[in-house]
């Protein structure tokens, strides 16, 4: 496909608003909540009634800046568009988790006939008016006019819808996913080169138009031919200038930024310098999200385009979590929890639920099981151990491993079992996910980030396979584990922390040879994350730091070793030969 991009007149150098009604396309552009607080103005379409009592009471309960705020102000329209419930969901999240620790942000919501459903992972009971979604983390507001007219308009709602960059993830049968590139931070869309193309053109004419959301600048590169008109986005050339736009702009504006980027396959290069740059720049800086097509270092998030039809796309969080297009609202409809007032829903032949992912590779995760696994240590470990036996375990096998200094009661491993069983949902086949099998206990229909590193990690990949395959790697193996000595006492810990580094100095070493100094610099940052005491790693960041032209970041690598072994006076004294060889080298030649 021809690189998409908007003409001239479709321009807007200074960032500032255009007026879009001209164009067909722009039909679409929605100027954000303060243009929907417009129509609510009007006596034909505001609906004046509170609603029903509860509302308001159970609302002021919240300590949010709603409950200031007199039921004079604006209401809602009973009969919101798809877009404007976008916005309001965004506004209303942002508005009732001013007052809550951690403060969270909404990254991907869901439009349905009947609800919108909000994800906020980070945090666990929804607040008025929200209901508990359908999946642990998640929100679902219905469409009931009783609690639309009741929500007052308020500053928060309308600012969260101007930061807010939605685009669409997937849409099926009256329902669409929405993810907000700029909470995700920086995204990397990947799939077949004209599907890529087509939804690179697509996101961008969304987010111009504002369909979903109201972001306040669009940063496009290299979009050479014509487009739609599109609102306050500006058109740069390469890589480069948009760093400098963007960093401009964050530092010249007034309040908190909201900048979304748009980097098509055809105008970056994985090994561009400058890329990894900007990808750092918008990790570090809140209200700036970045869409690119490049593998680029330090990237949190993963979209992946279907490949075929009938497969959902899917994004990869930097944390495992993981989201399958509109099947996100599947995932937690269990026959064994239906939910309340609706039948189950049945699973269909032709969209099989995904599996469930068991995160190994740092603080240990249970992603998309119907139930949320946080604060639930014992059966999180339960899960952990059975995904390292895949050929299963015997309730004594588990029992000692799990509580290996005392003896557990029948009863007391039978309700973990079932409570885990429950937790962990039904296979595809419709029976449990967790099974017993003569005498030991299995997990079927389940995948763990390990599985995925060893097949991504293998010599025989190229080795853009060994960067995802570190790029699954968030800390220390089996963190957040009450006990986990098993880990240790079977080998799984050293096996992994090996596998980590090999891997590692395999693809740092191709990367220098290849000229590819920042990538290999990134690797070893990588396997630091699950070894920090392996010295060839610190090896392989001073040789990326001199092939980068950093000196300082050779001593750097050598500052941080000793205070990874706890050295005393000259480190050059307490590491390995090789590595002071190695030091002194480079330094002396730095210095000639």
């Amino acid at each position: 496909m021809s690189s998409p991009t908007p003409s001239t007149s479709g321009s807007d150098p200074g960032g500032t608003r255009r007026n879009s009604a001209a164009h067909p396309t722009s039909a679409l552009a929605m100027s954000g909540l303060l243009k929907v607080q417009r129509r609510w103005a009007l006596g034909s379409t505001a609906v004046d009634v509170i609603g029903p009592t509860e509302g308001p009471r159970r609302l002021q309960a919240v300590a949010s800046p709603m409950e200031h705020l007199p039921f004079s102000h604006s209401r809602l329209t009973v009969h919101l568009e798809d877009s404007e419930w976008s916005r309001l969901a965004v506004g209303l999240a942002a508005d009732v988790t001013t007052s809550l620790a951690p403060r969270a942000g909404a990254d991907v919501l869901q439009l349905d006939p009947d609800s919108i459903t909000v994800h906020m992972p980070n945090l666990e009971a929804p607040t008025w008016p929200f209901h508990p979604g359908r999946l642990p983390g998640s929100w679902s507001l219905p469409r009931d006019s009783g609690i639309i007219a009741s929500l007052p308009v308020t500053p928060a709602m309308t600012g969260a819808a101007r930061r807010a960059a939605l685009v669409t993830l997937s849409e099926m049968h009256g329902r669409r996913a929405l993810v907000d590139l700029v909470a995700v931070g920086s995204t990397i869309l990947t799939g077949p080169a004209p599907q890529l193309g087509a939804k690179i053109a697509e996101i961008a004419v969304e987010l111009g138009t504002r369909r979903w959301s109201d972001l306040e600048t669009l940063v496009l590169v290299a979009f050479d031919q014509p487009m739609p008109r599109l609102e306050r986005t500006r058109h740069v050339p390469d890589v480069a200038t948009a760093l400098e736009e963007v960093t401009v702009r964050t530092l010249s504006g007034t309040g908190a930024p909201s900048i979304c980027v748009v980097v098509p396959p055809w105008a970056s290069d994985p090994a561009d310098k400058v890329l990894s740059e900007l990808v750092h720049f918008c990790e570090q800086t809140a209200g700036v999200g970045l869409l690119c097509c490049a593998n680029a270092e330090g990237a949190l998030c993963l979209w992946e385009l279907a490949t075929e039809p009938g497969v959902q796309p899917t994004l990869t969080f930097g944390n495992g979590r993981r989201v399958h297009g509109v099947d996100i609202a599947e995932l937690a409809e269990s026959p064994l929890r239906p939910r309340m007032g609706s039948k189950a829903r049945e699973t269909r032949p032709d969209a099989p639920l995904p599996p469930i992912e068991i995160a190994l590779l740092g603080d240990v995760q249970v992603n998309g099981a119907p139930e949320s696994f946080r604060h639930r240590r014992r059966l999180t470990e339960l899960v952990a151990f059975l995904a390292m036996h895949p050929e299963g375990a015997t309730t004594d096998t588990f029992a000692t491993a799990l509580w290996p200094e005392r003896r557990v009661p029948v009863q007391t491993l039978a309700n973990r079992l079932s409570e885990t069983r429950r937790a962990l949902g039904l296979a595809g086949d419709g029976r449990p996910r967790l099974r017993k099998e003569a005498r030991r206990h299995r997990i079927v229909d389940a995948e763990t980030d390990w599985e995925r590193f060893k097949e991504l990690a293998s010599p025989a990949q190229l080795p853009e396979s060994w960067r995802k395959a570190l790029a699954l790697v968030r800390g220390r193996p089996f963190e957040g584990l009450e006990r986990g000595e098993w880990t240790q006492l079977e080998g799984f810990t050293a096996a992994i922390e090996a596998s980590v580094v090999e891997v590692a100095c395999r693809l740092g070493e191709h990367c220098l040879e290849h000229g590819g100094a920042g990538i290999a610099h990134w690797a070893a940052l990588q396997g630091l994350l699950a070894s920090p005491w392996d010295e060839r790693l610190y090896r392989l960041l001073m040789r990326a730091a001199d092939g980068l032209g950093n000196r300082g970041g050779v001593d750097a690598a050598l500052r941080s070793l000793a205070l990874a072994l706890e050295l005393e006076g000259d480190p050059l004294l307490g590491i390995h030969p090789e590595t002071s060889a190695l030091y002194r080298r480079l330094t002396s030649r730095s210095c000639t």
